[in-house]
């Protein structure tokens, strides 16, 4: 209708038909306007986030602008690597500096983001060696992924000072919601093969998530960086006596890295062995009256092995690196009233690290460290919320230090 009244080739043959087609173009590209916001694209304000506060509650309500990349976003935007998802978040960066290194940062982009704090589930794969996230070694497909909550911006106030710049909370696909078999098969460009086995089963009180996986890729033309991985990942849920809940997880990513370019006498072409891993336990008990205990547990476990190549002698050194982390938290949530929410909590944490060739030293390099955390929501009024929180740490490298937070 619009076209036929606006076209030049066919001109309008009275002002009454003009000015309708003028007045109808206004009313729909109004209408578009209103309808095509940041909400409808990203979910809008009732979806629920954890994140920001470690309070249920909306995204309005989140002292943090959040986005939220729910399932149906995920499988639209036929992503393999877990790292391009965030490709569609506003503010965040997304690079790689070859076939497999992939980087994502927010503010301060560099090779290892390490002012960005990264979770699945709540468990930190925040790396204690070289800082910021091994993208390739997560034993994770984009197909177990229910969600992603993004803080963005510091919220050193709710996960501690590697929280500068925002937070990514991975949230995994709970078994009950994937009951069955899947089979996904990919094949691409560049030598790009995947693929995946998933099972999830269902007992009277628990229910179960096995997936397979096998990952290989040639990576970009003319520089050695191709890409073999094996991935295992298992999400176990447990119903036990009292309404108390028992999440169990664990996962396993083996293989090789390519690395290095043809000619390059200081960087000739060669393999990087890797080797990944954790567990993870989740322990949930609501108590009376509208309070709740929460318990945390879980080791990660990263290990790089490289044999260099040294021309012209044609002998080799070694790079190796292991990283481990061992953390337990503890988190009470209470309802004190109808327009008061409040939690408290802490965590002990200890971080290895070992590696001849980046520490000079042959014996593991270990640090502990210790929080505590609160967080107050108080409904002062309809269209009126306060939120109050604090984070405590205690970094033996670093001492002690308090990051607060009001927001209105």
């Amino acid at each position: 209708m619009v076209g036929r009244y606006l076209s030049p080739e066919r001109p309008c043959l009275t002002g009454a038909r003009c000015s309708l087609g003028f007045i109808w173009l206004f009313f729909s590209h109004t209408v578009l306007a209103a309808e095509l916001t940041e909400a409808d694209f990203l979910g809008g304000g009732d979806v629920t986030v954890l994140t920001s506060s470690r309070l249920a509650q909306p995204v309005m309500d989140s002292p943090n602008a959040t986005t939220v990349l729910d399932r149906a976003t995920i499988e639209a935007s036929g992503y393999q690597n877990i790292s391009d998802l965030f490709r569609l978040v506003p503010g965040l960066h997304v690079g790689q500096s070859n076939g497999w290194f992939h980087t994502v940062s927010r503010t301060f982009a560099d090779a290892y983001s390490r002012r960005m704090q990264v979770l699945i589930d709540g468990r930190s794969v925040y790396m204690p060696s070289t800082g910021g996230v091994r993208w390739d070694s997560l034993p994770l497909s984009v197909e177990d992924i229910e969600r992603i909550e993004v803080v963005r911006g510091g919220n050193a106030a709710s996960h501690g000072a590697n929280a500068f710049t925002g937070i990514i909370n991975i949230i995994t696909r709970h078994p009950e919601d994937v009951l069955g078999t899947r089979l996904n098969l990919v094949l691409g460009s560049h030598d790009h093969q995947e693929g995946w086995f998933s099972w999830a089963g269902q007992g009277e009180a628990s229910s179960h998530r096995i997936t397979l996986g096998h990952r290989e890729d040639g990576g970009f033309k003319l520089i050695f960086d191709d890409e073999r991985s094996e991935i295992l990942s298992y999400r176990g849920h447990f119903d036990l006596s009292g309404r108390q809940m028992l999440d169990l997880q664990a996962g396993l990513v083996q293989g090789s890295r390519g690395l290095g370019k043809a000619g390059d006498v200081n960087n000739l072409p060669h393999s990087q062995d890797v080797d990944s891993l954790y567990w993870q336990a989740d322990y949930r008990i609501p108590l009376a009256d509208d309070r709740e205990f929460i318990a945390k547990a879980y080791f990660n476990q990263h290990k790089e092995h490289e044999r260099v190549p040294v021309v012209p002698s044609s002998i080799y050194y070694n790079i190796d690196l292991r990283s481990q982390r061992w953390h337990l938290e503890a988190q009470y949530n209470t309802t004190l009233n109808a327009d008061v929410r409040a939690l408290i909590g802490g965590y002990v944490r200890r971080e290895a690290v070992q590696s001849p060739f980046y520490y000079g030293v042959p014996d593991r390099i270990r640090v502990d460290s210790k929080g505590l955390f609160g967080h107050m929501e108080w409904r002062l009024g309809e269209d009126w919320l306060l939120n109050v929180g604090t984070f405590w740490e205690d970094y033996a490298l670093v001492g002690a230090k308090t990051s607060p937070r009001i927001s209105l």
